[in-house]
């Protein structure tokens, strides 16, 4: 069975990147999906990843309003 979250070493992997990008990307806006904290953990949702690539990897804030267009 698939991992819904992914660790950061996973989520790189997943997307083809290191670790250090993947909070690079996360710092600077240009990942899309934030991180799910439980405790000290930071994680990610396998499944947004997947439609972020899916969505041409736009940057957090249209990522952002993109899912809020979809809720409605």
């Amino acid at each position: 069975m698939a991992k819904l979250l992914l660790k950061s070493d996973e989520a790189a992997d997943q997307l083809g990147i290191s670790r250090t990008h993947l909070y690079q990307l996360n710092a600077s806006g240009e990942l899309g999906p934030m991180p799910i904290k439980l405790g000290k953990c930071s994680l990610w949702s396998a499944k947004e990843l997947d439609a972020w690539v899916d969505h041409r990897c736009p940057p957090r804030e249209q990522w952002v309003q993109m899912m809020e267009e979809e809720k409605k």
